[in-house]
């Protein structure tokens, strides 16, 4: 038996085979585009290591914030986070609180030595004072290019006075180096050498904790003492990664593991429970994603971690060491490593059954733990569990609005390719119809090496709240199902890729699900290119198509990243010209698969939308199918989003999305 608090003041007493019962669902009417383009109400909610108090962050109309909510009854405190874009919290201490954001900016912003007036995306770190509520820059004002925080890993030491290790790259006087910082977290500075205020960007020199080794990117895991124990480098030239490691700072590194692929993706991500391991994540030899753990010291070869398969590591951002792992199916799966978490997990999950419960915060007691909870009809709640009392306290709802008689299904739906390749999918249909010769949209994936799931979808959820069956089809060269399944993508962007697609469609149609007249295609990235493909290199499969940051002229966006990058070779381009089937930026079979070239032959209403300050589709690459298509005399139509980035971050344009997206529908495929 759990006892299930609404809130932080109502009790209600429910038996655990309850909660899992699904009980019958009822149509609501369709909620507003604004209740689904909002972000999440709360997000990020992770408990302070004594267990005393709850941050988070919340939304309230635009403006987003980081709440402190006390546990014994005190007023919540908060503090806006302003126009940075907020992509995670985690507790330091009892006191301070790590916020990561991100800002777009003019390169010459942050690289002094930048010509460029092209836009990136840059990182930032903060550290947030939760009994006074100020906060402070990480690496802010620091010469060079120090400011922007680069490195994956976010190392805190529990001192008398706790700092923080990371990675920033050192550009002062041309150095062009990833160093090792320490930062202290109430003032955000860093020791410095010669100091001169008069003259810092000058004579005023950081004292990095550890100098960079070359040219190349670093990133460092150090262990609770504060001393550099594993290191990642990733090789610029040749684009190989490294991984070395060593159980104290008086011994030799040691190489736990080298790549021999130019397109590797390991990654350093943390430390075992005792410190004496370091954890990877990497691919198998089946090319699935697995954890592995190999002794600092060296004396044995990494080797595959837990019982899970093709997993990811879990690891706590404030202890830099690994909790439990994940594997991702139709919904995630954890397990945990720690037994404490292990024997809450399985309450939950007995509890929420027929829902799927993640922890995703905990103290070091492992008393108190925050947990998600998600399924076919939540759209995620956060609990805060306390393993003293078996009680569970509800502390938020992702998003309050929509609730389950607004969920609409979600089914695995495989089927078969025309060259015999089975391609999972997932369909949604709408609440409320008979599922018989129904409205379509296709809404393909970004990437393209990516994946879909049946978790929450907003931009799902809202188009079957307007009548239609989505059909989200993992095509080939999608990732989550092995290195063959991916690679039988390769070469076949705007060709196999596609037709994957359109095989989709194929088979809902013979099953009766569909009407064959009324299948539209909508899209953002990759999915953006596959929705105008669709129409440009394909016919006859849908009557109107929506790209959201879509690449339209693949020639333009290889040239346009060989310049943002400055190189012709890096990791970016080669997964790009890997997928497209190419060797060069100046491969003429680029014209062949780009929809802005073949403009003439859309025959169906286009929409474009694409937002200014996007770092990786420039927006020149809708203006460019907008162009094409105008002067070819098509029906397009094209909405700018201001102030917006590639990942629909801001809840106004994330809004204005939508409506834009429900106005062509209706417009060009109606449901009704």
């Amino acid at each position: 038996m759990l006892l299930i608090r609404a809130g932080f003041g109502f009790f209600v007493l429910i038996m655990s085979f309850q909660l899992g019962q699904a009980a019958p669902v009822s149509h609501a009417a369709p909620l507003s585009a604004e209740v689904y383009g909002r972000l999440p109400a709360v997000e990020h909610v992770a408990i302070s290591p004594d267990g005393t108090r709850l941050a988070m962050v919340t939304t309230k109309g635009n403006q987003r914030f980081v709440l402190i909510q006390p546990l014994d009854g005190k007023a919540p405190k908060s503090v806006p986070v302003g126009p940075a874009k907020l992509r995670g919290i985690s507790w330091a201490d009892n006191t301070y609180l790590l916020v990561r954001a991100t800002k777009t900016v003019r390169r010459s912003d942050i690289e002094h030595y930048a010509q460029s007036n092209d836009k990136v995306e840059a990182s930032a770190l903060y550290s947030l004072n939760t009994r006074t509520m100020k906060s402070v820059h990480l690496l802010g004002g620091l010469p060079g290019i120090y400011g922007v925080f680069h490195g994956n890993n976010i190392n805190v030491v529990h001192a008398q006075r706790p700092y923080a290790l990371l990675t920033a790259l050192n550009n002062n006087n041309y150095e062009f180096r990833y160093d090792l910082l320490k930062i202290d977290l109430e003032t955000g500075k860093s020791p410095v050498d010669n100091i001169n205020r008069q003259s810092f960007s000058q004579t005023g020199k950081v004292k990095p904790v550890v100098r960079g080794y070359g040219p190349h990117f670093h990133d460092w895991l150090v262990n609770s003492h504060g001393d550099p124990v594993a290191r990642f480098t990733f090789n610029r030239d040749e684009g190989l990664v490294t991984i070395l490691a060593r159980p104290h700072t008086k011994a030799d590194w040691k190489t736990l593991y080298q790549s021999e692929d130019q397109d590797d993706r390991w990654g350093l991500v943390g430390l075992t429970s005792d410190e004496k391991g370091v954890v990877m994540s990497g691919f198998d030899d089946n090319g699935l994603h697995q954890t592995f753990v190999a002794p600092l010291d060296g004396s044995k070869p990494y080797a595959p971690y837990g019982e899970l398969g093709s997993s990811d590591p879990l690891v706590s951002v404030r202890t830099n060491t690994l909790y439990g792992l994940s594997i991702t199916e139709h919904y995630q799966q954890h397990s945990y490593v720690i037994p404490e978490l292990a024997a809450i997990h399985a309450k939950l999950k007995s509890a929420f059954r027929g829902q799927h419960v993640y922890l995703t915060s905990f103290d070091d007691e492992y008393r108190r733990v925050v947990a998600f909870v998600e399924g076919d009809q939540n759209a995620g709640t956060y609990y805060l569990f306390d393993n003293a009392t078996n009680a569970a306290s509800v502390i938020s709802e992702q998003y309050p609005r929509i609730t389950a008689d607004h969920m609409a299904p979600t089914h695995y739906m495989p089927y078969t390719a025309q060259d015999g390749l089975e391609i999972p999918a997932y369909l949604t249909l709408p609440a409320g119809r008979q599922q018989k010769d129904l409205p379509l949209v296709v809404l393909p994936h970004g990437g393209p090496e990516a994946r879909d799931t049946a978790e929450f979808d907003y931009w799902t959820q809202f188009l079957a709240s307007r009548g239609y069956a989505v059909l989200r089809p993992n095509f080939r060269g999608s990732s989550g199902y092995g290195r063959d399944f991916t690679e039988r993508g390769h070469g076949e962007w705007g060709r196999k890729m596609q037709t994957d697609l359109s095989d989709g469609v194929g088979h809902l149609v013979s099953q009766g699900l569909v009407d064959p007249d009324r299948v539209c295609i909508v899209g953002a990235s990759y999915g953006g290119y596959a929705a105008l493909a669709g129409v440009a290199l394909q016919s006859g499969h849908y009557r109107c198509a929506v790209a959201v940051a879509g690449v339209t002229d693949l020639k333009a966006m290889l040239k346009w990243e060989e310049e943002y990058m400055a190189d012709s070779e890096n990791m970016t381009m080669r997964y790009f010209k890997t997928f497209m089937g190419v060797k060069s930026s100046d491969d003429h079979r680029l014209n062949t698969i780009s929809p802005a070239q073949f403009a003439n032959r859309v025959t169906v209403p286009v929409l474009l939308i694409h937002g200014r300050d996007d770092t990786v589709v420039p927006f020149q690459q809708s203006q460019l199918m907008y162009d094409a298509m105008k002067a070819a005399g098509k029906t397009v139509e094209m909405v700018t989003l201001d102030g917006e980035d590639h990942w629909l971050s801001l809840p106004q344009t994330r809004t204005e999305m939508l409506k834009a997206t429900e106005a062509f529908l209706l417009k060009h495929n109606p449901p009704k």
